[in-house]
């Protein structure tokens, strides 16, 4: 049974939306893409030629992101009928995966290439984050993926704006993606009226032939219920699984207390930079991302808490991309005291910097005195906090 299921994962994956570019909430009858959106869905599929049906049970949640790759930040938690349980996460540039007993982990500041979408005449393969097992269950997705079918003149969309549906007043899009003139699968998606929020979604693939296969999505609701979902969370949450089978389990919040590894980087100077102690003052270093959606709020929030801390703190401004991008530079370039280092993926990774921002606040001597992993909008504050504990 757990070699059919494994075999049935993968068939699902390989038919499940393909995603475009992330777009806008233009698609009618889709809840809002980008408001915090939490569900409950049983899903339903049965096999071709067997007609085996087999059950998951699904949690779905997504919020805002000022992300470039993606406008949403989500989390999918998955349990089969025979309580297999799986993941697919996706924040800022970062994607974790569990299923079927493995474990993946994607970022876009180590490896770029999975995140891009590709194409071809007669097929659309999007990014990593963008096409994980159940990623329909997703609004922000799901948007994408009826825009792209849209498109494509060869395929037929339709809409039904205010129909009866178990009672409910519902908006029901029915879709047929087709390929050289055949039909390759036909969807309907029906969400409520009012709400927009999904009632029943029914995807059937390679209809009318003997490998035909349909999946059928019941949702309920709780409220619009808000989890946090960032790399420390996601540890907390699956630490069994983070433990068992991440290679690395070592994280920037272990580093408080410890004496900061010298290192190298190349700066924009063109100088090598060589970090080395004691420093005159207290150093903040900032690890950021081109890609990442917060990079301008990051640079403003230090800026704003070096000027109004009581003490003297350098920055040191750490791209992990090879070409930091010119906006980004711009900001930079004249403010006081700017060191621009880049290229420095390694040394994140060497420090457990998952994702950006990422921010240290090092004592004159070396000694790492705190850490702030990710954007929030109280970041100044924290910092100024931490500034002052570093000068003590």
């Amino acid at each position: 049974m757990k070699h059919s299921l494994s075999i049935t994962l993968l068939i699902l994956a390989s038919i499940l939306p393909a995603l475009a570019q992330h777009s806008t909430d233009a698609v009618p009858g889709i809840p809002h893409t980008t408001e915090p959106y939490s569900a409950k869905a049983t899903i339903s599929i049965t096999l071709p030629i067997t007609q085996q049906e087999i059950t998951y049970y699904a949690n779905a949640y997504s919020n805002h992101s000022n992300d470039r790759l993606l406008p949403v930040k989500y989390l999918i938690e998955a349990t089969d009928s025979l309580d297999s349980h799986s993941f697919f996460a996706y924040f800022n540039g970062n994607y974790y995966t569990y299923s079927g007993q493995k474990f993946r982990e994607y970022h876009w500041a180590q490896d770029s290439v999975p995140f891009i979408d590709k194409s071809t005449p007669n097929r659309y393969s999007p990014g990593v984050h963008k096409s994980g097992l159940f990623s329909f269950l997703i609004p922000a997705l799901l948007s994408e993926q009826l825009n792209h079918l849209a498109q494509n003149a060869d395929n037929i969309i339709s809409h039904t704006r205010d129909t009866l549906v178990w009672g409910k007043r519902c908006s029901v899009i029915k879709a047929e993606e087709r390929i050289n003139g055949v039909t390759s699968r036909e969807m309907e998606y029906i969400s409520d009226s009012g709400t927009r929020r999904p009632v029943r979604y029914r995807i059937i693939t390679s209809p009318a032939t003997t490998g035909e296969q349909s999946i059928e999505i019941v949702f309920s609701h709780n409220s619009n219920d808000t989890i946090a979902i960032d790399e420390q969370a996601l540890i907390n949450r699956y630490s069994n699984i983070f433990s068992a089978h991440r290679t690395n389990t070592f994280s920037a919040s272990n580093l408080t207390g410890t004496r900061l590894p010298d290192f190298t980087l190349p700066s924009l100077s063109g100088e090598r930079y060589i970090w080395e102690t004691p420093q005159p003052s207290p150093t903040a270093l900032i690890f950021i991302n081109s890609a990442e959606g917060t990079t301008v709020a990051t640079i403003k929030a230090v800026n704003d808490a070096i000027d109004e801390s009581p003490i003297t703190i350098t920055p040191l401004w750490i791209f992990t991309d090879k070409n930091p991008d010119e906006h980004a530079i711009s900001i930079l370039d004249g403010t006081p005291r700017s060191t621009i280092l880049f290229n420095a993926q390694r040394l994140a990774t060497q420090l457990g910097i998952a994702g950006t921002p990422a921010i240290l606040t090092i004592d004159k001597n070396g000694t790492v005195k705190n850490t702030l992993l990710g954007y929030s909008p109280t970041l100044n504050q924290e910092l100024i906090q931490q500034f002052i504990l570093s000068g003590n």
